[in-house]
């Protein structure tokens, strides 16, 4: 099971500096998937998402195939964790949408702005590369247009 699907693409919690390559952090190539192994697991108990091997290894697919590196402002094993939390929350909050309760629209707001917070601005073609929608469109511009109420404040 993948955390992030296809569909979903990208401010860290992370304690790696901004700018080091993650070979620098986990000390040699070698030791790349152990490093995120060991983070991935960690952040996923901290962000409450799940962190099975066989997420973790899914999760350090993709993190390989470089998509991460495109949508996440810091593509750490912490900051998948905490955009799969936020799409998590958001998917939970359309499943039951309650524009009237000022609670919901809290919530949505929050869920927005940390997703929006942790990735970097979509470009026009990326929908075109990708194949799909942007986590950035469905779950920022369009959660904005279709509750423009949430985000009056």
């Amino acid at each position: 099971m993948m955390l992030i699907s296809a569909t979903s693409s990208c401010r860290s919690t992370s304690s790696q500096p901004t700018g080091l390559v993650p070979v620098t952090v986990a000390g040699s190539v070698g030791a790349l998937r152990a490093w995120f192994v060991r983070e991935f697991r960690d952040a996923g108990e901290r962000f409450d998402v799940p962190h099975d091997p066989e997420t973790i290894e899914d999760e350090w697919q993709a993190y390989l195939s470089g998509g991460y590196f495109v949508c996440l402002r810091e593509a750490t094993p912490a900051a998948i964790a905490e955009k799969a939390r936020h799409i998590i929350d958001l998917e939970q909050l359309m499943a039951e949408p309650r524009p009237a309760d000022p609670v919901w629209c809290k919530r949505l707001r929050l869920g927005v702005e940390g997703l929006a917070a942790i990735e970097r601005p979509f470009a026009i073609l990326d929908p075109a590369r990708w194949g799909t929608t942007m986590s950035g469109q469905w779950y920022g511009t369009f959660l904005r247009a279709l509750y423009p109420a949430a985000f009056a404040e």
